[in-house]
């Protein structure tokens, strides 16, 4: 789904706050006192923060009475998904991949390099907090791609079971559910990223062995890319089928409605499936390049080795044609001195003839002798 615009007030200006419910739809407020004023009077709400400051993320505390634990782990933004059970409240982080609508070709470039230590996938702090009655989500994306699908999801579940009294009814005002909607369209969101990884990884085996030698200049670079989106993708969803499986637990074992509870259990193991299957692709696609790279290497290797067998041919060829010169040019030396030497004074060219005959039957004799060694 294409990302949405950011939710603005009637004079422009982004809301960073913003409050849902069936009864009186999206809630536009400035503050968390307003927030908390409004869900006060409401069965089921659901508040949604972007980019808050330290002092409104204190308030926030404050007003719904949070462990302080969770406050300082919401400040500090944790680096790792985790879940954590309390008295009257879930805190959960679920990481979310980082989105890039809106951002300069600048931007995307240097996406990868902010706040995930370098990663080539980077992603964004994204807490959810799930009480009795209410659901509080809190990130920094201001356009809210999370936030407006799952709003858009259970409208249209509400509007269809209207006046019905079957267990989907009761889902859209359970903040379990609502909870899994937002795991649900933070795990789909990756589906894209992991597809598009696993086809350039697909691509990559299929021409570590057809490329030519001037082509496979940045092939080591693509495998080396491809292997760090993979470690990155590995790192934001490791964690994820833990938390689902604590969620599960905690919903069944503590729900006020059990019903709801085991039926929201069904749908968080679909998403833990989903996250098995990223976990599959992401170990298949690193097997594929572990060998696509020894692949590589052995090709090089043997382009190399070919080199090398080519270089030591020419030069044995220039060393048996010096074997065969370098006596004939010391024979031709000695005749050509300024010295008596035996057979100056004949007027005939018999010595010429013996010379050449001499030069002829060594050089012969030289060549035989290396084509029975073989290294002619």
């Amino acid at each position: 789904m294409a990302c949405q615009p950011a939710m603005k007030h009637a004079d422009g200006v982004v809301s960073r706050y913003m409050v849902f419910s069936h009864a009186a739809g999206v809630q536009l407020v400035d503050s968390v006192t307003e927030c908390e004023d409004i869900c006060l009077d409401l069965d089921f709400c659901w508040i949604d923060i972007a980019n808050p400051t330290t002092q409104e993320l204190l308030d926030l505390g404050e007003a719904f009475q949070l462990h302080a634990l969770t406050v300082e782990d919401i400040v500090n933004e944790s680096d790792r998904d985790k879940i954590d059970v309390f008295d009257d409240y879930i805190y959960i982080v679920y990481r979310a991949i980082r989105s890039t609508y809106g951002m300069s070709e600048s931007e995307m470039l240097t996406a990868g390099s902010v706040g995930d230590d370098a990663c080539a996938i980077a992603s964004d702090h994204f807490a959810i907090l799930l009480r009795e009655n209410a659901i509080i989500t809190i990130h920094h994306d201001a356009r809210r791609q999370h936030t407006y699908p799952v709003i858009s999801r259970l409208v249209a579940i509400h509007n269809a079971v209207a006046g019905d009294s079957s267990v989907l009814a009761g889902l859209t005002v359970f903040p379990p559910y609502v909870a899994y909607a937002i795991i649900d369209e933070i795990t789909d969101h990756m589906s894209p990223r992991i597809v598009e990884i696993e086809r350039q990884v697909d691509a990559i085996d299929e021409l570590v062995l057809l490329l030519t030698q001037t082509e496979q200049e940045d092939m080591l670079r693509r495998i080396g890319e491809r292997r760090r989106q993979i470690l990155c993708m590995w790192r934001l969803v490791q964690a994820k089928p833990e938390i689902i499986h604590t969620l599960v637990r905690v919903i069944q074992s503590d729900s006020v409605l059990p019903q709801l509870g085991d039926e929201v259990a069904q749908y968080l193991g679909d998403v833990s499936d989903h996250l098995m299957a990223i976990l599959n692709t992401c170990s298949h696609a690193e097997t594929v390049l572990a060998r696509a790279h020894s692949n590589y290497l052995a090709k090089i290797s043997l382009e190399l080795s070919r080199a090398t067998f080519n270089s030591n041919a020419t030069t044995e060829r220039w060393t048996m044609l010096g074997t065969i010169v370098v006596p004939i040019n010391i024979v031709t030396s000695f005749l050509g001195v300024n010295l008596k030497i035996p057979g100056q004074d004949r007027d005939d060219t018999l010595n010429f003839f013996i010379v050449m005959a001499c030069m002829a039957v060594y050089t012969i004799t030289t060549l035989a002798f290396w084509r029975w060694r073989k290294v002619l």
